[in-house]
């Protein structure tokens, strides 16, 4: 066991990114929801299966970081079969567990089999030490340093009345996989490197890993460490505001800036009601960016014709906020684009690298230059800001590789060229029919702005309500403005304030609005307040100060466009928790891309280009979906009200 484990490994690590086809069956790695920390539970599924009889497979983890406990039969087999696994026993050492027609035998070695057949198991094959599986060369000459732990687990399903092997069709959950973590401070990684699938033919069936690297890490939100962020944490930042940081109230500065303030308090309730730890999945192993890996541009990859199911994987970059003033919104975006790669991952071939924009124009640009000249990608979905977008379409455009940003929505970008797309509505769309239908509803006449003077989208959105007042007759008393990253609203709100306007419209991004929210209420501004893409996590971040807002935005989790409900049902099977307008966008982004690769005449940029610009009244969860002239997402625009703590329809 040990020795085809080893000779697995060395195949997966130094050919296995050359091999790109997806094989049916697709295996992946999921996070057990039913616990929480201080233990871990990963399940692994199967899905497509066509009958599969058995598995062995190849877990690797870092036991510094977590302890292995042991490992149960899913409900994908049938139960009676075999089942061989490593255990933690009572008395906190490691046996081998042999299950055979519901009866188990233990030991640091077992016995399979009977007479001249029987064989000695010993729990050393199932239970290991290996290299670090992310080096490029673990098994080289040199001795490796074995600090990682390996477990072994085979399964087969029992025999049938007329003695043939059962097997299993469709999809479900292998094995489910248990943890304790010795370590929440650090990154808790669990990777299954390889799984072979058998029928009952004892064939070998071939099988796609997808998501089968899980990296759990601990939410600074979890103050008082119990495992789960809720009103215990909002207390203890609470009873510790303006205070000092010292040993005792370390816990309280959630964002770690040296303050407890407002932003520690926005930080847990944006995670409020959540499992203490952040979940992020991966496919395969990860780019090495200093080895230059030549992985090959779309237009590169031969294609049978239109459609792509034939065609090899499409590598796409995917550009975000991974770090920065919106990592929050970055990780929202990436849990939309996992369920849709997830959901698409054997239908339509695509690989995608992740490149952190920093929530910068900087940033995306330098993320832009290394997919494009670095990687060879000829597809980007992102960046996640107007700002990002403004600086880094340029250089999509200038190279011919197609982007897609989820989320910019200032006006204008699409301008930039043919080769840059947009599916979050643009201001120049939303603001004009949102300012007259809210006007002949609400009847105010006199309004006062409040803009991010320093952030595109914010600047965009404050000129187009500017000539939307002027259209519809509204009379501006005054205009404040800031810059991204204040925390404190005291000198504009306190200006608005003495004006008493009949409403106040804010153009913020997602980490001020709830911020705004807050210290208006506070000052005792009264008026409606119409603030920009409103998600629910900054409903809950805003607590009461954000009854009776109302916000423009393209989706709605109650929404009954087609997929929707099944999209928030999935969303919150996986995530354990309802998603938001950044989540939602970032997986509509994904299907209207894989949309266009079905229907592409080629894999190359140009292709996908042509087939994306004839996208037209695609049903999608944001409602009937088409791309107008300059490549701006155009569909039904809603506006919201927050009602009870919820974001509502406005009637």
């Amino acid at each position: 066991m040990r020795k085809t484990f080893y000779g697995l490994l060395t195949v997966i690590l130094l050919v296995g990114l050359a091999s790109l086809s997806y094989a049916e069956i697709v295996v992946s790695l999921k996070q057990n929801t039913d616990t929480a920390l201080p233990k871990i539970k990963v399940d692994i599924h199967l899905a497509d299966g066509k009958g599969v009889a058995g598995y062995n497979l190849f877990l690797v983890y870092d036991p510094a970081v977590l302890k292995y406990v042991d490992t149960t039969q899913g409900d994908y087999l049938p139960t009676g079969g075999i089942f061989i696994r490593p255990a933690l026993s009572a008395d906190d050492t490691y046996e081998l567990q042999l299950s055979i027609d519901r009866r188990t035998t233990t030991g640091q070695s077992v016995v399979f089999g009977v007479g001249e057949e029987a064989q000695t198991l010993s729990l050393s094959e199932f239970f290991f030490k290996v290299p670090d599986p992310t080096e490029s060369d673990p098994l080289s000459e040199e001795s490796p340093d074995l600090k990682f732990q390996a477990l072994s687990v085979v399964s087969s399903a029992p025999l049938a009345p007329d003695g043939t092997v059962t097997s299993s069709d469709g999809d479900g959950m292998l094995a489910s996989v248990s943890f304790d973590v010795l370590n929440s401070d650090m990154p808790m990684v669990i990777h299954l490197v390889d799984i072979s699938l058998f029928g009952a033919d004892d064939r070998e069936l071939q099988a796609t890993l997808v998501n089968n690297i899980v990296t759990f890490e601990k939410l600074a939100s979890d103050v008082n460490a119990d495992g789960v962020v809720n009103i215990l944490d909002l207390t203890r930042v609470a009873s510790a505001f303006g205070k000092p940081v010292s040993d005792d109230t370390a816990a309280a500065d959630v964002n770690t800036d040296g303050e407890i303030n407002i932003l520690d308090l926005v930080q847990v309730a944006s995670n409020f009601g959540q499992s203490a730890v952040s979940v992020m999945y991966t496919t395969e192993l990860p780019f090495d960016t200093s080895a230059e890996p030549d992985i090959g541009s779309v237009d590169q990859i031969d294609s049978s014709g239109p459609g792509f199911s034939d065609a090899a994987d499409t590598f796409v970059g995917l550009v975000l906020p991974v770090s920065g003033h919106l990592a929050e919104i970055g990780e929202l975006m990436k849990s939309g684009f996992d369920l849709a790669f997830d959901e698409l991952g054997d239908a339509i071939g695509i690989r995608y690298i992740i490149a952190d924009d920093k929530g910068t124009a900087e940033g995306a640009v330098a993320a832009f230059e290394e997919l494009i000249y670095k990687h060879g990608v000829s597809v980007i979905l992102g960046p996640g800001s107007s700002s990002s977008a403004r600086a880094a379409f340029p250089i999509a455009q200038e190279n011919e590789v197609v982007a897609i940003s989820a989320t910019a929505g200032a006006s204008g970008l699409g301008a930039i060229g043919d080769f840059v797309f947009r599916v979050a509505l643009t201001t120049d769309i939303v603001i004009p029919k949102a300012v007259e239908i809210t006007k002949r509803k609400m009847g105010y006449q006199k309004v006062a702005t409040l803009y991010d003077a320093t952030d595109l989208f914010s600047t965009d959105r404050d000129a187009a309500l500017q000539q939307a007042f002027t259209d519809n007759s509204v009379e501006v008393l005054g205009t404040q403005t800031y810059t991204t990253g204040t925390t404190d609203f005291t000198t504009q709100l306190t200006r608005i304030k003495v004006l008493n306007p009949d409403a106040l419209f804010v153009s913020a991004l997602p980490p001020e609005k709830p911020i705004i929210l807050i210290q208006a209420r506070k000052l005792g501004i009264t008026a409606p307040i119409l603030i920009s893409s409103l998600t629910d996590a900054e409903v809950a971040a805003a607590g009461a100060a954000a009854e009776g807002a109302l916000t423009f935005t393209g989706w709605l989790s109650t929404d009954e466009t087609p997929g929707n409900r099944a999209f928030v049902e999935r969303y919150e099977s996986t995530y354990g928790t309802t998603p938001n307008a950044f989540a939602a966008v970032s997986y509509a982004c994904v299907n209207v891309f894989a949309e266009a690769l079905k229907n592409a005449t080629g894999t190359d940029a140009h292709a996908i280009r042509d087939a994306l610009a004839n996208i037209s009244e695609l049903d999608t969860i944001l409602g009937s979906f088409s791309f107008n002239a300059d490549g701006d997402g155009v569909y039904e625009p809603n506006i919201l009200i927050v009602r009870n703590g919820t974001l509502q329809f406005f009637d």
